[in-house]
């Protein structure tokens, strides 16, 4: 099973790229990007990095 991690939109762009270049293996996605919730949506959320199981078909 692949840990997959969902990105507050507060949470500044790097730290995803910076996620993505040191582990490619991990599924990393922002909220607001394509099949993601869309910005301004309450999420809870723990130390800014939410680890969320994504149901969007195919990830």
């Amino acid at each position: 099973m692949t840990l997959k991690y969902l990105l507050d939109e507060n949470v500044h762009p790097l730290y995803g790229v910076q996620l993505r270049r040191r582990c490619p293996d991990l599924v990393v996605r922002a909220v607001g990007e394509p099949a993601t919730p869309p910005k301004s949506t309450l999420i809870i959320y723990q130390l800014s990095i939410i680890n969320y199981q994504l149901s969007v078909k195919g990830c």
